[in-house]
């Protein structure tokens, strides 16, 4: 009697696991309520089973996304790089170009302006020695 309800138990637990076996995960079958009727109606082993089937379906596709994001990312990165260096070079460039002419017309304004002073120091001069030694006939 204990065989057969052993024998029993192992045959209701195949059926069970074979039934289970034929649900494939999907969107429907992986919910929690339809674990929890797999649970009710054919015991604990298939729901688990499929629980398991579902959580590692999902971890393959969730791989798959993230390998893909991963690649998709990868490439955006590269290409975001070499943007940003060449726009690091195109401004150092403008950069330096602009440095070099504000110096260059500062520079031309110092000589300019100090020439314009030295002829008014002359000019000055010259006035303070016509006024106080007469001018030149």
């Amino acid at each position: 009697m204990k065989a057969t309800s052993i024998a029993a138990f192992a045959a209701a637990t195949l059926l069970a696991f074979a039934a289970c076996a034929a649900e494939t995960p999907s969107a429907s079958t992986c919910t929690l309520s339809h674990l929890k009727d797999v649970a009710d109606h054919q015991g604990l082993a298939p729901a688990a089973e499929l629980a398991k089937a579902c959580a590692a379906q999902g971890y393959q596709s969730a791989k798959a996304f993230i390998s893909e994001t991963y690649d998709s990312s990868k490439e955006s990165s590269a290409s975001t790089y070499d943007k940003a260096k060449d726009y690091a070079k195109e401004s150092y460039a403008d950069v330096k170009n602009g440095s070099k002419e504000a110096y260059d017309k500062a520079k031309d304004g110092i000589v300019e302006g100090a020439g314009a002073a030295w002829s008014g120091i002359k000019d000055a001069g010259a006035s303070v020695r016509d006024s106080i030694f007469g001018a030149k006939k």
